[in-house]
């Protein structure tokens, strides 16, 4: 039997325990709902799973929320430019998730640094602070 996150009560608006199931329009069960606590967001297992499973079906194809608007911002943060600099702060004010990524790497061994790979951007951190981003067509030639 499934989990259901809702009450028997009338849904009251103005009430803290009131939701909308993130799940709404896809087939949900009750699309507004008064929460049995309050971290519920979906109103059974079913919506939570279903939600899930067309999340990663949009990740899939390239089409995920998060990965589209990550990637308009890194467009905008590089202004036609192949290489540029940030600090972390300047990353996070923009809005950039860097936990919504396509692929990630182990960039530095010894300092066991990651890259990240955000479409056509490769985000790495050298210094604490400072963030590089760079496009796939940068060469790095020396």
């Amino acid at each position: 039997m499934e989990k259901v996150y809702y009450t028997t009560e009338d849904v009251d608006r103005s009430h803290k325990r009131y939701r909308v199931c993130k799940n709404k329009g896809n087939d949900c069960h009750k699309a507004e709902f008064m929460a049995r606590h309050g971290s519920a967001k979906f109103c059974t297992d079913e919506c939570n799973n279903k939600f899930s499973n067309q999340e990663k079906k949009l990740f899939k194809e390239g089409n995920s929320i998060p990965r589209t608007s990550n990637i308009n911002k890194l467009r905008v943060l590089m202004q036609d430019k192949n290489v540029v600099t940030f600090t972390r702060k300047e990353i996070d004010d923009v809005g950039i998730d860097l936990l919504k990524y396509d692929h990630r790497y182990l960039d530095d061994i010894r300092r066991s640094c990651f890259g990240v790979w955000i479409g056509n951007f490769n985000i790495t951190m050298r210094e604490k602070n400072e963030i590089i981003i760079r496009t796939k067509i940068y060469k790095n030639e020396k």
